[in-house]
């Protein structure tokens, strides 16, 4: 079945090396572990890497003309692309990954030395679960809203486990409450109060 075209696809070490190869892709010593299955999945996703940044740069990186680029997207992004795929599993796997990069994202200026040489949008968020932890409130706002996405799209997937939708739901919660406290945050930040609360 087409839906399960991607689904199916396994590729050994051999097959990765090869497209590694084949495309000029170094593949960095820092990756090669001694463990298989963890060498297996570094190794793919040095090559997702590469290709989510060189389908980018095909897309927006070939000229200013704008039209030409949304034309190139379409044919690349999932609402115009030509083949049936299971969307809403396709749509967890990707959350998934980009989640990763939003955890990576909070704690991306730890390391940066003195307040200073941060960033100068970095505004301090505290959970007030843990309230000797100072994390980045943008960065944990995208992940709370990514983590509410991800609840919505369980629940969607497994409807008929019950298990799955009483765990959804209470995560569900603890992400909205987050995003909130988050969004109060920044509110208190920008010297705004909320004007109309919806519903």
């Amino acid at each position: 079945m087409l839906d399960r075209v991607y689904e199916d696809f396994l590729p050994d070490e051999a097959q990765l090396r090869a497209a590694h190869a084949a495309l000029g892709l170094a593949v960095p010593a820092e990756i090669e572990h001694r463990d298989e299955g963890r060498r297996l999945a570094a190794l793919s996703a040095h090559l997702q890497r590469a290709m989510t940044s060189s389908t980018y740069n095909v897309v927006n990186c070939m000229g200013p003309d704008a039209v030409g680029s949304a034309r190139r997207a379409g044919a690349v992004m999932p609402h115009g692309w030509p083949l049936p795929e299971d969307n809403w599993r396709a749509a967890r796997v990707e959350m998934t990954f980009t989640r990763s990069r939003f955890t990576r994202l909070i704690h991306t200026d730890e390391d940066a030395g003195p307040a200073g040489d941060r960033a100068a949008g970095r505004v301090p968020w505290t959970d007030p679960r843990e309230e000797d932890v100072e994390l980045e409130a943008h960065a944990v706002g995208a992940e709370a809203a990514l983590d509410v996405a991800t609840d919505l799209v369980d629940l969607r997937l497994d409807p008929g486990n019950p298990e799955l939708v009483a765990a959804a739901l209470h995560t569900l919660t603890e992400h909205l409450g987050t995003l909130a406290s988050v969004h109060r945050a920044l509110l208190a930040h920008h010297g705004r109060t909320v004007t109309n609360r919806p519903g």
